[in-house]
């Protein structure tokens, strides 16, 4: 074998060695359940509130904000606002009328968090719920609570804006 074969065969040699170990991008960015993809995983999202209550019903908007989390086991941190209101008569549902900011966690990219009054001790409204892949709706159940332990409790749905 020539000097020149052998040099021919070393550039081949390097050059597939070199294709073989580029990467090649996924033509499908990985998503959440909502569609976002991840690498824009900061996102707001606004949904329509809706449970009904005894005789009545609660209805509003929930404004949340969804910040990715630094560490990647970390759940997805969410913070907002909520304005809700009532018609009919719903009882003792505790501070979920009115407005107000809210705090929570989004994690395993379905299961949702939130608590309507961050920063109390006592009078508390929490929202437990899964975000259905895809659609984005929200579906769950709320709790009032107070210093004795839970005070009422119902079911709620949201779906985006």
């Amino acid at each position: 074998m020539t000097k020149r074969s052998l040099s021919v065969l070393i550039l081949i040699a390097l050059a597939a060695g070199a294709w073989s170990c580029s990467s090649t991008p996924s033509s499908e960015p990985e998503s959440n359940p909502m569609g976002i993809p991840a690498e824009t995983q900061a996102f707001d999202r606004t949904y329509q509130y809706r449970s009904e209550v005894g005789d009545g019903v609660i209805e509003g908007t929930l404004e949340l904000h969804f910040e990715p989390a630094t560490i990647s086991t970390a759940p997805m941190r969410i913070t907002g606002s909520w304005e809700l209101a009532s018609r009919g008569t719903v009882g003792e549902v505790g501070p979920q009328l009115g407005t107000g900011a809210l705090e929570g966690e989004l994690r395993d990219g379905r299961s949702v968090w939130l608590n309507l009054n961050p920063g109390w001790a006592d009078n508390n409204v929490t929202l437990v719920g899964t975000i259905a892949p895809q659609v984005g709706d929200l579906t769950g159940t709320w709790q009032y609570s107070s210093f004795v332990g839970p005070v009422s409790a119902g079911s709620f749905a949201a779906q985006p804006l």
